[in-house]
């Protein structure tokens, strides 16, 4: 095994691109071609990919970044460069590899005017983060057992709502999703492309194959475009992992968070997931139906 001064750490090469995902698909345990497809999503993939590679060209390590604009706390846009594939051979671990390419890759992002990047890491990557000057921030949730409460006097109607086949079903969701977070601090900025063909668009395809369900709400009488939707999953928990309104139609949000949650009680449920800031917006909306 090659020792890591003996490595060659670079940006990855064009021919290079299937070995690495390649890589990430065997280190990961995920499928192939939907680990290139979420890949793939970012433009100039080859312009932020790091490897550690010997003479002969096997890989060893690498790191990978994507840019996206992220609200701060104050809501304003921060050019973030968000961290991903970060992974080494088992054989090659704690010898500095990941190290090297993170250290060259936070460079990287300075130089491309990120003011900031963020990672989400697993228990084995912490230390490593920890010494580059990370700070630990815990993922946004609640969690508790269910309430059977049912919302019966509400101006909106909710169903089921699938984006590839509804009438400009994805540009109705970024029309909502932009303005449910026009300013809302720690969310991603997606532009229509973002919807149409980029992440947004690959992460919702791969949720839908997984029958992870969308609700979308409509005012009473004027069915045609959605006003808000949520995302929920029901397979191994349920859980609701996305939610949006557009301005003047928030209480559309209670509405479909009883829906979620009936559906849930109706497979056999009995505790939720919800991924949302812990402050008293979402306090006052999931109390009703939650602990």
């Amino acid at each position: 095994m090659e020792k890591a001064s003996d490595l060659t750490y670079r940006l990855i090469q064009p021919n290079e691109e299937v070995a690495t995902v390649k890589f990430w698909s065997s280190m990961f345990e995920c499928d192939y071609d939907e680990m290139y497809a979420e890949y793939a999503t970012d433009l100039e993939r080859l312009l932020h990919t790091y490897v550690a590679v010997t003479a002969t060209g096997e890989i060893y390590s690498t790191a990978s970044y994507c840019v996206r604009y992220i609200r701060d706390v104050n809501g304003d846009l921060q050019r973030t460069g968000c961290v991903w594939n970060v992974a080494t051979k088992p054989q090659a671990q704690r010898q500095g590899l990941a190290r090297r390419l993170m250290i060259i890759m936070v460079e990287a992002m300075i130089a491309e005017g990120c003011t900031w990047s963020l990672v989400f890491t697993s228990p084995d990557g912490y230390a490593l983060y920890k010494k580059l000057g990370y700070t630990d921030v815990n993922a946004p949730f609640w969690s508790g057992p269910i309430i059977t409460y049912q919302i019966t006097d509400t101006a909106y109607t909710v169903r089921s709502y699938d984006p590839r086949i509804e009438l400009d079903g994805w540009l109705c969701m970024s029309d909502i999703y932009h303005s449910y977070n026009l300013q809302r601090p720690l969310t991603t900025f997606r532009d229509t492309n973002y919807w149409i063909s980029g992440y947004a668009h690959h992460r919702y395809m791969l949720w839908l194959a997984q029958q992870k369900v969308i609700f979308a709400a409509f005012p009473i009488g004027n069915e045609d475009v959605p006003v808000g939707y949520l995302a929920a999953d029901f397979d191994e928990k349920f859980q609701i992992f996305e939610i949006g309104t557009m301005t003047g139609h928030e209480e559309a949000l209670s509405l479909l968070m009883d829906s979620a949650v009936q559906t849930a009680v109706r497979k056999g449920y009995e505790y939720g997931h919800i991924w949302l800031p812990h402050n008293r917006e979402s306090e006052k909306l999931i109390q009703p139906l939650f602990f």
